[in-house]
């Protein structure tokens, strides 16, 4: 049975079609033209077998927020102001007209520095269970603030405060405010203790504080009054937001064979995250990558959900993200997210050297994590990305689990513009994979600690070959295992020095690479951990003073001293970024030299 939906049918909602349909054995929903507001779908088991899609390869837009309009001006602030009635809680909000707007933020610009310190625990890694010890309550929900910092009255209930770590960051709220000891007590407690690392920025959101650039708002609970401080062209007689009615505009919980194309989808919020999502040190706060937060588009526990030609923009949380078994996203644009932008996690286990289960498919992802800085353009588990474009990300552009899970033909660029310690293409546990025909350019250089492409902990037997690594001074990097694992016919340019490293690795191959770089190059590797080091050539300005160096925690470090031979050349030229005469690099299999 097939339901039309629009204001001139007789269902006027996408939910009282699902409602009609969930008797019928074909269920079809074609959506008319037009913006449909407070639209929060749910779809069930029951709804097994349903398609919905926008008429005729248009993109009805579905907004999971209500419209809100009516504002005064308060005369002390010359803000705009508006009552709410009912009980919401956003992080989000836009104009009626699409437009993002920012939280008040204090401070304005930059970070706070806090000063509590955390140095007496060890980090073990992600996959070695994260801390060496069991962390106290104390140690993840408090922290010590500089007492000049915090004005005396200051409303700690509207505030949540955004605590950075490495890789990510914890955002909390504030259950208790000690101003005796010059404390903050977060619920849910951060991620990381504030101050491991030696890392002690953080920024508070949603109070009067940072109200100081126009275009800001905030929420105040206790009242339930949003207020705005308007831009110069402004009115308050036709100022209209969207406030969000839910977490997502559509979720599937245990729904199996379902359809979504033609949409575009935006508007809604995220919770307050406090569950444990994956690894046992990430305790609530947003968790690693930020996947405790919801998508536009979310789904757990599915099965055969396809998701095409979907639109998610200006939504605050991810833009599409779901779990379960045999998932395709693809030719889908995803922007202006809070969190990450499309996650695909697939329950069984990718077939070594066979088709993908899910996969995410000719996709473009790009300004996205703007809350939520730790969340990727791409999250895959045990399954394949393929031809995405990805760029201006706060962290890494892909990131993947799984065994044998593949990554391909996908264009990276301009990564990683706030957090470290993550990569255009990032790779954390499991086996077998494939990294291939990549594109992962970096034209700005606004974080140091950044790595084209980055092998983590633990995994063995990976392949990455024929990609092109531009821009990055850390071209890449191999930590922890790595045996089997092969690098060849990759093209690495940095335009300043370069630096390829590979810690606690033991057994890889480097095999016909290039290395091109403007400056110094640098090999720095643990002992025994390249098998195979044959037919790469290295471009540089000249090579650096090699010294044995000690790392406490992760044992002994050996720099190389290179020296050319036939099989591995060294040419020095003058560092201008030209092609050699005498390198024939684009004959290279599987390379492209140029963008």
């Amino acid at each position: 049975m097939e339901i039309r939906v629009g204001k001139t049918n007789e269902f006027k909602t996408i939910q009282d079609a699902v409602i009609r349909l969930r008797n019928e054995k074909e269920k079809k929903i074609i959506v008319e033209n037009g913006t449909y507001f407070e639209t929060n779908l749910s779809l069930t088991k029951e709804d097994s077998g349903l398609e919905i899609a926008g008429e005729n390869g248009r993109k009805p837009v579905l907004v999971g927020g209500c419209k809100v309009s009516g504002f005064e001006i308060d005369e002390k602030t010359g803000w705009f102001f508006k009552k709410l009635n009912g009980t919401f809680n956003f992080r989000f909000l836009m104009t009626d007209t699409g437009k993002y707007l920012q939280k008040a933020r204090y401070p304005e610009d930059g970070f706070l520095q806090h000063l509590s310190v955390f140095d007496n625990a060890q980090w073990k890694g992600s996959c070695f269970g994260g801390w060496g010890r069991p962390l106290e309550e104390h140690e993840l929900n408090r922290m010590i603030y500089k007492p000049e910092d915090i004005p005396e009255d200051f409303e700690y209930e509207n505030a949540y405060v955004q605590v950075f770590h490495v890789w990510n960051e914890s955002c909390v709220e504030i259950k208790e405010h000690d101003k005796a000891n010059n404390t903050f007590i977060f619920d849910p407690p951060c991620g990381h203790p504030p101050g491991a690392w030696k890392k002690t920025n953080y920024v508070i959101y949603n109070t009067k504080e940072g109200m100081t650039k126009p275009g800001s708002w905030y929420f105040d609970k206790k009242s339930s009054t949003l207020f705005y401080k308007p831009l110069e062209t402004d009115s308050v007689d036709t100022f209209c937001v969207i406030v969000p009615t839910g977490n997502s505009v559509i979720n599937l919980d245990g729904c199996e064979d379902v359809t979504i194309s033609n949409l575009h989808v935006s508007g809604a919020t995220t919770p307050v995250a406090t569950e444990i999502f994956d690894m046992n040190q990430d305790r609530g706060a947003g968790g690693f990558l930020s996947l405790e937060y919801t998508g536009a588009i979310n789904g757990e526990n599915i099965k055969n959900v396809t998701v095409t030609n979907v639109d998610a923009d200006m939504t605050g949380g991810w833009g599409i993200k779901l779990a379960g078994e045999n998932i395709r996203v693809s030719n889908c644009s995803v922007k202006n997210c809070g969190a990450g932008g499309i996650g695909v996690r697939e329950n069984k286990e990718y077939p070594k050297n066979g088709d993908a289960f899910s996969y995410i498919e000719g996709c473009r992802i790009s300004f996205i994590g703007i809350d939520y800085y730790s969340g990727p353009g791409i999250f895959i588990d045990k399954a394949k990305a393929k031809g995405n474009y990805i760029s201006d990300t706060p962290y890494s552009g892909i990131v993947a689990y799984g065994n044998n899970v593949v990554i391909e033909d996908n264009y990276i660029k301009d990564i990683m513009t706030v957090l470290e310690d993550g990569g255009g293409i990032y790779k954390l546990l499991d086996n077998g994979g494939i990294i291939r025909n990549n594109v992962v350019l970096e034209t700005r250089s606004l974080v140091a600690n950044k790595v084209g492409i980055y092998l983590d902990a633990p995994g063995n037997d990976w392949h990455v070959y024929g990609n092109v690594v531009k821009g990055f001074s850390h071209a890449m990097h191999s930590h922890i295992g790595a045996s089997g694992t092969v690098w060849e016919n990759n093209y690495f340019e940095s335009y300043s020095n370069m630096k390829v490293t590979a810690t606690r690795t033991v057994g890889i191959s480097l095999k016909n690479n290039i290395f091109k770089c403007a400056g110094n190059l640098d090999f720095m590797a643990s002992k025994d951990a390249f098998k195979e080091f044959d037919g790469n050539i290295m471009i540089c300005r000249k090579l650096p003073d090699y010294v044995k160096t000690e790392n406490k925690v992760y044992d002994i470090i050996e720099e190389y001293t290179l020296q050319s031979t036939p099989e591995n050349p060294i040419i020095f030229w003058d560092g201008k970024i030209t092609d050699e005469a005498d390198i024939d690099i684009k004959n290279m299999k599987g390379v492209l030299a140029n963008d």
